[in-house]
């Protein structure tokens, strides 16, 4: 049994920096999580290199595409170039998914979306599809739902990038039936909350490099589309 201190989210330095003031036996001071994540990114200083450099990134890109309103593609490409990405990715292959996370899953997610736009739609599937992987092995089938919802809320958007219509709609149902939106009170209010939740979590990675009148059409599409899961 493997009881978490704090948030398996938190990223490597967040965690580090929370152990410090903890106090045990170690005559270094401080606490040190023996957990097999912790160890084995303590342990393999290439491991711990990745980890950092890809945890930070993945937060500086998403910092440059709320701020500046850009694409996360182009906040993908100015954080971690190319040529490093994907030598973090090959690195990364050899490491299971429970250790990857989330480093591993960020990574995919930043070239997951270099991909998509330059229409490489199938392989940022494939990426953010195993991103989904490597978040669900650090959570077990204990994931919280709202959590795993805006992962593959990422993954409908990318479907729907492919012409995959019918994984995108089984990926919603999924999203669908499980909590939040089977907690709410009325079913009106779950459903306006879904269409909500879907069309601001999916169509930055389905519209997101889309003219702006293109854009309005996926809109409309991908809202008749959670309908029909709604009401099926």
């Amino acid at each position: 049994l493997c009881i978490s201190y704090v948030s398996v989210d938190e990223s490597y330095a967040q965690r580090r920096e929370t152990f410090r003031s903890w106090v045990d036996n170690s005559s270094r001071g401080g606490f040190e999580c023996r957990c097999p994540r912790c160890s084995a990114i303590r342990e393999d200083p290439k491991l711990r290199d990745m980890t950092i450099r890809i945890e930070a990134s993945y937060r500086k890109a998403g910092e440059i595409a709320m701020l500046k309103r850009v694409p996360m593609a182009m906040a993908a490409n100015q954080v971690l170039p190319i040529e490093e990405r994907r030598r973090y990715l090959k690195n990364f292959q050899f490491y299971p998914q429970n250790i990857q996370h989330n480093a591993g899953a960020y990574l995919r997610i930043l070239e997951g979306a270099y991909l998509t736009s330059v229409g490489s739609y199938l392989e940022a599937l494939a990426c953010f599809e195993t991103a989904v992987e490597i978040r669900c092995a650090a959570y077990g089938s204990h994931r919280p739902g709202m959590d795993l919802a805006k992962d593959l809320w990422r993954v409908v958007g990318a479907a729907m990038n492919c012409q995959q219509k019918d994984k995108a709609r089984t990926l919603l149902a999924q999203i669908w039936t499980a909590p939040p939106f089977t907690e709410f009170p009325r079913r009106n209010e779950a459903k306006t909350a879904f269409v909500d939740f879907t069309l601001q979590y999916t169509l930055p990675w389905w519209g997101d490099l889309a003219p702006l009148e293109y854009q309005l059409v996926m809109e409309q599409v991908l809202t008749e589309l959670v309908l029909s899961v709604c009401n099926s």
